[in-house]
């Protein structure tokens, strides 16, 4: 058993998001505490961003992502692009969209 495998690995999960309105950080972060995989937002920009999660949590937040509908009183559709196990690749990809 490694060290790693205590403390637990992490996982970048890139998304786009469309809405019709400028979401902010605030927002988006007050409707991912609702679901139960609770990913952290780590970058929001215009047009995406990168939440962090445990790599076992991996599908159920990718699942969670794609869910999401409305972020307060705006619909809003967010697309998982790409998970990455860096924070240097996601936000290359990230740069990609």
């Amino acid at each position: 058993m490694t060290v790693k495998d205590k403390v637990g690995r992490k996982r970048y999960i890139t998304f786009t998001i469309t809405a019709n309105r400028k979401i902010t950080r605030g927002e988006l972060i007050y409707t991912f505490n609702k679901y139960p995989s609770k990913p952290y937002l780590i970058i929001l920009e215009e047009k995406g961003g990168v939440v962090r999660c445990p790599h076992k949590k991996q599908v159920h937040t990718v699942k969670d992502l794609n869910s999401v509908t409305r972020v307060k009183d705006v619909e809003v559709k967010i697309e998982t692009v790409k998970a990455s196990g860096s924070i240097k690749k996601a936000k290359r990809i990230l740069q990609g969209i």
